[in-house]
């Protein structure tokens, strides 16, 4: 499914108007459609009578979230790929290429079979979770860095939305190492120009103006980032690393089990084809509807005719049912 689905993202997706889908994006549409039916399947098997908790089981599993991105940015994409026009057609491609990768990221949930690659892969979860730590405290040392750069060598600068771009561009890609020190310091390019009717038409980009404290300020904000937050990290890192791995064979075991009970709980047959399991299952279920209607209209007539005696042998002859044991409470009921 992968090839198929890299295949016409890569090679074979078109405007409606210049072409119609093609019989691989069709195959796709039809087995995200299966797979969706199983996932909803799974929500209602959870073990919660109320919906809202069978939604919230379900979507507390991290892997889910994964699925759910992944469906939402296919079916945009499909509409946007029927409904823009052949100008704005990389909306639709640049959707589908992200529910793509989506989908090739949620492979690596398979590694938890193996004992080796699968506690990687938890290590990996576990060292996400604490880089959000990190990419916060980085925002508030960015963004401060940003506008005192951005401030002093373009002052004066329009009011627009590329301006936030601005703040945060040159910050950031300095965190690899790349410096912009003619930037920095105020050396003018030859492609640039100071006059603002120039820049602000677009003709020539702007030059940045000559500061002393930029530079300076430039080697604090190095110092901070790349000595301290990176180090910070890194030690984080490890410390992870260290945990998960003095552990390894149980949480290995752990999520291996999670995997295996998983698909046991699933239909033998793989999408597309699931679709024929799930129209068993509803056929089975409006047999047993029916099934169930019928004898509950005999022990009604049985009721009005006869004693409380022939009501309780009505309702032993419907529990010797298997098919109706699990109906039983709600006759009852009634």
């Amino acid at each position: 499914m992968v090839c198929c689905f890299a295949t016409f993202v890569l090679t074979d997706c078109h405007p409606v108007s210049v072409k119609p889908p093609s019989s691989l994006e069709m195959f796709t549409l039809l087995w995200i459609f299966t797979v969706i039916l199983e996932e909803m399947r799974q929500i209602w098997n959870h073990e919660q009578y109320s919906a809202w908790y069978k939604v919230q089981s379900w979507w507390g599993n991290a892997w889910n979230k994964f699925d759910a991105a992944m469906y939402l940015c296919f079916i945009l994409a499909f509409i946007l790929r029927l409904v823009c026009s052949v100008q704005n057609f990389w909306l639709a491609i640049m959707t589908y290429s992200i529910s793509l990768a989506v989908f090739i990221l949620r492979t690596l949930h398979f590694f938890y079979v193996a004992k080796y690659t699968g506690p990687k892969v938890i290590m990996i979860g576990k060292m996400v979770r604490d880089i959000q730590f990190f990419i916060m405290i980085f925002m508030v040392v960015l963004v401060s860095f940003g506008i005192i750069t951005q401030a002093n060598l373009f002052p004066n600068s329009e009011l627009e939305w590329q301006l936030l771009k601005k703040i945060v561009y040159l910050p950031y890609w300095q965190l690899y190492g790349e410096l912009f020190l003619d930037n920095m310091e105020g050396k003018e390019p030859s492609s640039c120009t100071t006059e603002v009717l120039l820049y602000n038409n677009g003709t020539l980009p702007r030059c940045p103006e000559s500061n002393a404290l930029v530079p300076l300020v430039l080697a604090i904000y190095m110092v901070f980032t790349n000595i301290l937050l990176i180090n910070l990290v890194i030690a984080m890192f490890s410390d992870t690393f260290q945990k998960v791995h003095a552990n390894s064979v149980l949480v290995w075991k752990f999520y291996r089990y999670s995997l295996v009970y998983e698909y046991y709980e699933r239909p033998f047959l793989i999408p597309p084809l699931i679709i024929i399991n799930h129209l068993y299952r509803i056929l089975q279920i409006l047999i047993r509807k029916r099934e169930f209607c019928t004898n509950r209209k005999c022990c009604k007539k049985i009721m009005t005719d006869s004693n409380a005696f022939q009501m309780e042998s009505c309702s032993e002859a419907i529990t010797d049912n298997p098919k109706n044991q699990s109906l039983k409470k709600s006759w009852i009921k009634s």
